[in-house]
Formats: C-alpha cells, sequence, structure tokens
C-alpha cells in the first residue's frame, strides 16, 4: 500500500511539474500586445521584425507571430523567400521574390516624387534617384539565385529607410547608395545612417564562394550581406565568417576595432617632422619645425594661408622675402574675402592695405575673411570665424584688436550677423603656459553626457566650447582669474549633483564627472594660485570657473532633496527607506522639478531597480500610497511596464545597470522580457529605436544575467531599428563598444548562446 501511495505522489508530482512546465511554455507564447500607434506598421518596426524573422527562419523557426489583426508588410515576404531558398523550394521562392521586387519598385517610384518634390533642392543632385537606384539593382541575365535575393534584399532595406526619413519632422537627402543623410544639421540628422538588412549568418555555410561572387558583382550596393558580428571592416571576409559559423563560440575572440584616439594636450613638443596641427601648438617652441608643415598646409586652403602668413610676422624677422611672402598669401585672402563681403561688411573691417610689417596692416584682412567666412574653422557641422593661434597673439598683442571693431552695423540695410576672429588661446588653437589644458578639457568634453555637446545649437571644439559667453569666461580663466570671485557660489557639491538624480545613466555620468571636476579644480587652482590669489580665492575660482563652463550644471538651484529617490539611488540601508517611507512628505521637489525641465527624471521605479533590496519596500508601499499627495510618483512603482520619456523599462534600466535581483523581482512582477524602446513618429539619436533587456545585458551585463534574461524567455533574434541583434551588442559591432564587463571566453560562450 505504501508503495501504490509513493508511486501516485509521484505521479501527481510529475504531472505538476508537467504542468509547471507547459504554464512557463505558454507565458512564453503570449503576445505582448504593443499598444503604441504605428508600433506594427512604421517602416523602422518592419525592417527590425523583418530583420529578426530572416534569423529565424535561417535557424530553423516560423516568423514571429503578429497581433490579431495586425497585417504584415507585403515586403515581409523577403523572410518566406529566404525560407524557401533554404528548404530548395525553387518555385515558392521565385514567386515570393518576384511579389517582393514588384513591391518594392512600386515603392521606390513614390520615394523618387517624395524626394524631388522637396521645397529645399540643395544637394538633391547628389543623391542618387530611388528608381536609379532600383535599376542598378536588376538582375542580370542567368543570375544566381542568391545574387538576386541580395539584390531584393537591397531594394527592401533601401524603401524601408526612405520611408522612416519621409516620416521624420525636418527634410532629409537621404541617398539609398551611400546609405546616409547629405543633410546634416544634427546628430539626429544622421541617426538612419548605414542601415542594412542583412542576410542570416548562417547562410554562408557552403555558400562562400557565392557570397563572394554577390559581393562582387553588386559592387558598391552590396553593404553587409550577412549579419555575422565582425565589424564593418571584415564584412566582405566571407571565409572568415564561414569560419565562425560553425563555430560562433569563435566570434568572441574576433579583435574589436580600437577605439578612436582621445584627444592629446602633450606639453612636450614631439620631434619634427610635424603635423599642421602640432606646428600650430608647438610654433613657439620651434619655429624652425613649424615653419615646414605650415608651408605644406597652404595647399588646403586660405585658413592654412592665413596661418602661415601670421607664423611669418610673428616669428620671422622682417626682411625683403619674408615680406613679399606675406604679401602673396595675404592677396589670395583679400580676394576671396572681398568677392564674398558686402558693402557693409568692408566698412566694418576697415581699408585693405598692403603688409607694411605692423599688426595694423593685418587688421582688416582678420576681420573681413572672418565676417566673410573664407578663413572659417570646421569642427563636425559648425562653422567658427578664424581662430589665430595662440602662439602668435602672445608674440604679437597687438593682433587681438582684431576681435573687437566699431559698430556701424546700423549703417547697413540689415546688420549682418559678424564674426570676428577669436584668440586661439581661448579657442584651443594652441597654448598657455602653466593652464592645465588637458584637465580641464576632460572635464569639458566630458559635460556633454549632461548638456548634449553644446549650448544654443552649437557642438563643442576639440578642447573647449566657442560662443561669445564662453569666450569672455574663457578670458576670465586664462587671464584674469581674480574676475571669477565676483560671481555667486554654486549651491550644489559639484556639477549636475542634482541632474545626476534623474537616472542610473546619468548617476553613473556625474560621478564621473564629479572625478573629473576634482582633478580640473586642483590643476586650476594651483595655476590661479600661480597668478596671485592666495590659496582660499583660487580654489573658490577654480570651482566658480568650472560650474560656469559646464552648462545647466546648477540645474535646479538647490542641492538634491532628501527623498525616496535620492535615498535609493545613494543605496541607503533598508531600515532608512522605511523610516522615510513612515513619515508624512515633506519633500521640496523643486530642484528635481526644474532640473526635469531641461531632462525628463526616469520614474521611481526605474531609478530603484538599481538599490535591489529597497524594490519589495517600494513595492509594499506603492499599494498603500496616498493618491492625493505623491510627489515621488510612488503609486506609480507597481506599474512594472510603464515607460520612461525615450521609451524604456524598468527591466531594460535593470539590465544596463546589470542588477540580476531586480531583473529577476520585475519579472515575477510581470515585466515583458521582450519590451522594446521604440517610440512613436520620432528618429531620434537614441534609437537604434527598438533596444531591448537583452540587448541592454548584451552591451554591459554579466554572463549570469544574460543567461537568465534568455531562461526567461527573452528573443535573441529580436533586431533593433538598425538591423541589430543583442550579439551585435555583446561583440561591439552595434551601437557600443564591446562588453567590458565579459572576459574573452566569457563573451564566446555567450555569443554561441545568443548566436
Amino acid at each position: 500500500m505504501r508503495a501504490v501511495w509513493s508511486i501516485g505522489l509521484a505521479v501527481l508530482a510529475l504531472t505538476a511539474a508537467l504542468l509547471f512546465a507547459d504554464l512557463h511554455a505558454l507565458k512564453r507564447l503570449v503576445i505582448e500586445q504593443d499598444e503604441r500607434p504605428g508600433a506594427y506598421s512604421s517602416p523602422q518596426r518592419v525592417l527590425s521584425r523583418l530583420q529578426a524573422d530572416l534569423e529565424r527562419v535561417a535557424a530553423g523557426h516560423s516568423p514571429a507571430r503578429l497581433p490579431q489583426g495586425v497585417a504584415r508588410d507585403p515586403l515581409e515576404n523577403l523572410a518566406d523567400a529566404v525560407d524557401a531558398f533554404l528548404r530548395g523550394r525553387n518555385n515558392l521562392f521565385r514567386d515570393h521574390l518576384a511579389l517582393v521586387r514588384a513591391e518594392a519598385l512600386r515603392r521606390l517610384a513614390r520615394q523618387d516624387g517624395v524626394i524631388r518634390s522637396q521645397r529645399l533642392q540643395t544637394d538633391l543632385d547628389k543623391v542618387t534617384s530611388p528608381l536609379a537606384y532600383g535599376a542598378g539593382l536588376a538582375p542580370p541575365p542567368r543570375a544566381s539565385a542568391l545574387l538576386t535575393l541580395a539584390q531584393t534584399m537591397r531594394l527592401v532595406d533601401a524603401v524601408l529607410v526612405l520611408e522612416s526619413a519621409e516620416s521624420a519632422a525636418r527634410q532629409m537627402r537621404y541617398d539609398p547608395a551611400t546609405r546616409r543623410n547629405l543633410w546634416i544639421q544634427t546628430a539626429s540628422d544622421a541617426v538612419l545612417d548605414g542601415v542594412w538588412l542583412r542576410l542570416p549568418c548562417p547562410m554562408v555555410l557552403g555558400r562562400r564562394e557565392a557570397f563572394e561572387d554577390a559581393a562582387r558583382r553588386l559592387g558598391s550596393l552590396a553593404g553587409p550581406l550577412l549579419s555575422c558580428p565582425v565589424g564593418i571592416e571584415r564584412r566582405q571576409d566571407f571565409a572568415l565568417q564561414e569560419r565562425l559559423a560553425r563555430d560562433p563560440k569563435g566570434f568572441g575572440g574576433v579583435p574589436m576595432p580600437p577605439p578612436r584616439p582621445s584627444v592629446r594636450y602633450d606639453e612636450i613638443p614631439p620631434p619634427p617632422p610635424w603635423t599642421r596641427d602640432a606646428a600650430i601648438r608647438f610654433m613657439a617652441d620651434n619655429p624652425d619645425g613649424a615653419e615646414s608643415p605650415l608651408r605644406l598646409a597652404t595647399l588646403d586652403g586660405l585658413v592654412a594661408r592665413l596661418d602661415l602668413a601670421l607664423f611669418l610676422h610673428a616669428f620671422r624677422e622682417p626682411s625683403e622675402a619674408r615680406d613679399g611672402d606675406i604679401r602673396s598669401l595675404m592677396a589670395g585672402v583679400d580676394r576671396a574675402a572681398q568677392s564674398n563681403a558686402t558693402a557693409g561688411m568692408v566698412r566694418l573691417a576697415g581699408s585693405l592695405r598692403p603688409y607694411d610689417g605692423s599688426d595694423f596692416s593685418l587688421l582688416p584682412s582678420l576681420r573681413l575673411a572672418s565676417f566673410t567666412g573664407v578663413a572659417a574653422v570646421a569642427s563636425g557641422t559648425y562653422r567658427y570665424p578664424y581662430v589665430i593661434p595662440c602662439a602668435v597673439i602672445q608674440r604679437r598683442p597687438g593682433l587681438a584688436a582684431a576681435e573687437s571693431f566699431e559698430d556701424l552695423s546700423a549703417e547697413a540695410s540689415g546688420p549682418p550677423t559678424l564674426r570676428p576672429p577669436i584668440s586661439g588661446c581661448l579657442a584651443g588653437r594652441g597654448r598657455v603656459e602653466g593652464f592645465p589644458e588637458a584637465e580641464f578639457a576632460a572635464f569639458l568634453i566630458a559635460t556633454a553626457a549632461a548638456d548634449g555637446g553644446g549650448n544654443a545649437g552649437h557642438g563643442k571644439m576639440p578642447r573647449y566650447p566657442v560662443g561669445g559667453a564662453d569666450l569672455k569666461r574663457m578670458e576670465r580663466i586664462m587671464f584674469d582669474p581674480r574676475a571669477l570671485l565676483a560671481e555667486p557660489a554654486p549651491v550644489q557639491a559639484y556639477p549636475y549633483q542634482t541632474w545626476g538624480y534623474a537616472s542610473l545613466t546619468t548617476r553613473a555620468a556625474t560621478l564621473e564627472l564629479r572625478r573629473l571636476f576634482e582633478a580640473s579644480r586642483a590643476s586650476l587652482a594651483r595655476y590661479f594660485h600661480a597668478k596671485g590669489l592666495d590659496e582660499t580665492e583660487s580654489d573658490a575660482a577654480a570651482q566658480r570657473a568650472l560650474f560656469a563652463s559646464a552648462y545647466g550644471s546648477n540645474c535646479g538651484d538647490g542641492r538634491p532633496p532628501r527623498s525616496l529617490r535620492k535615498l535609493v539611488m545613494d543605496e541607503a540601508a533598508p531600515e532608512e527607506i522605511a523610516a522615510l517611507l513612515k513619515e508624512p512628505s515633506s519633500m521640496d521637489p523643486r530642484p528635481f522639478a526644474d532640473c526635469a525641465f531641461f531632462a525628463p527624471f526616469d520614474p521611481l521605479l526605474h531609478v530603484t531597480v538599481g538599490h535591489p533590496a529597497a524594490l519589495p519596500l517600494l513595492w509594499q508601499a506603492a499599494e498603500h500610497a496616498p493618491a492625493e499627495v505623491d510627489p515621488e510618483g510612488l503609486r506609480a512603482v507597481r506599474q512594472v511596464n510603464a515607460r520612461n520619456h525615450f521609451g524604456k523599462t524598468a527591466l531594460m534600466a535593470a539590465a544596463q545597470a546589470d542588477r540580476i535581483d531586480s531583473v529577476r523581482f520585475l519579472l515575477n512582477h510581470g515585466a515583458w522580457i521582450n519590451a522594446d524602446t521604440w517610440q512613436v513618429a520620432k528618429v531620434r539619436t537614441l534609437a537604434h529605436d527598438s533596444r531591448t533587456a537583452l540587448m541592454y545585458a548584451a552591451g554591459n551585463g554579466s554572463a549570469p544575467l544574460i543567461k537568465a534574461l534568455l531562461e526567461a524567455g527573452a528573443d535573441r533574434f529580436q533586431a533593433d531599428s538598425k538591423g541589430r541583434r543583442a550579439i551585435d551588442y555583446l561583440l561591439g559591432t552595434g551601437p557600443g563598444p564591446a562588453n567590458a564587463r565579459l572576459t574573452p571566453a566569457e563573451r564566446g560562450d555567450v555569443a554561441r548562446l545568443l548566436y
């Protein structure tokens, strides 16, 4: 009898286990309905979904199911064509491909009309016509099946990207042949650059020669044909991709491109021969070493001609030969400036005169060249007025007079926007002896994480930001630090202290900024002390200088208030958090609210995931939080799938922060594991719009976290809006560097799981 009971209990246990397993399987099959308008029909969504389905069919799976009532885009039949190709069903393959090509060509014809009808025609002659692009992808007679498939794929992604560009709020000059927007005003304008569909990496197995032939025949229109995560410089190395496709673990050992070198701030001149930049920076240390590269650079344009003329003026003794060289150089600059000048500009600059060896004779030429922009200095997409090399202006201080002029613009028919030359000592073209340029510049460059990289729409120079207010500030910092003491003392302990509580990523950014702030403040204080300030004054002036140089650094005009947000982000003891939960709220929300005007703050749940021990406390308290007084949004903590201002959920925030305990908590409380960050009707730099928790984890998480997400049902095939998958985020072939938290061996193991 006891044995029968034992058998019965075992059967019950097995049945329960199977039922539990079935429930988990059913849970993974549940389709999370996306209620955002256009979530299934937006061109970017179609592209990311199609890329994922291509990967699925190559792995032997069916395309993803869509909710009831949602139709696939006709272009998505490309996945069915690939499936038929892989199964050897040739007639079905040709039928699918013919339908897709016809649809793509019809929509390319519409895009051709859209582009040609744009109001602003600048650069349209440089944009390949969509119809011409489609004609360039017509299959040649007796084309191989793989070549025709690759050509059709290029038609499909061109259509989807052009339609995405059309949906943008601004004019686009998107060239389907080069896959880039020719009209770049801000970083957002480049968000659709380099968007391609890719055939699944496993397709290279046994087809290496066919892919090599397709790449050769397609030429410049080929793009990356395969999704193997090997980096852009290896995308046509099909032998390597075939080898790695046989053993995906090997992807972890493929060397990634090195990071871009950071700007250097050498104080010791390198040995000649110099580059032009080194010549500008160190001309005072070795004029002989500077002259040759400056002369060679004159082939590059008028800025270089002006640089050489000023160098000769400052560092070479007067002679007929020197003066003749300067007159010849300035004559070319003057001719170009005069041809672009208005009468008002000429009056403001002063009468041009032949060079006679004096600073005064150069001032009108410098002003007019700067006013007209013929000697403008480009930085990214922004053009600055001419920047006089620092060594020149220190050697010939009379040239500083070019930076000011008598304002006669009221006499002109309409006052032009005139910008005089700028001192390179203030704008990073050269150096001031003893000034801690490296530490100061490292801090300034890092503030781009907080201020977006500029003020009033302009970018940062490689060393210092350049704008009217910035120049005045830099002048005080370098040459009159005592004037800084008249400015109000900052109320925060370090720049962006209050803004740092907006999200887990801003918190990490401000902690790094705090380190750079302290290093730069110490260096500036020593420099100011050498300029005559006492120790207390030097430290105060350095603090004011750095706060004033970082846009919005006093955001909130107050330190972070005592609040749940502050306690959980400071990872306070659970007892302290519990005590605050029992108190009537007395928080002054104004500092946070004022900062949120510039950059929205994440919901409370998003930042609490960084402190897993606090999650159960806030989750429980949220159930009983009063609706009428809730300054921190405590009640919303139970909205586990709520999104922040750019679509990130708390699960994504936890994955990005590598908080596995928080990830498990959220999954146990209903978090959608495959939700993504896509935004309605927006083309933004924060996209690859369709990032998932798995992608965030792959880019920055530990191996146990990534495996936990996969075990919970995370979709390894899911793609972002540029067609990149989690494996690309892992290996650095996505939007960021390779996962630095993992060893190469761990990256290989995880790559095999994500492949």
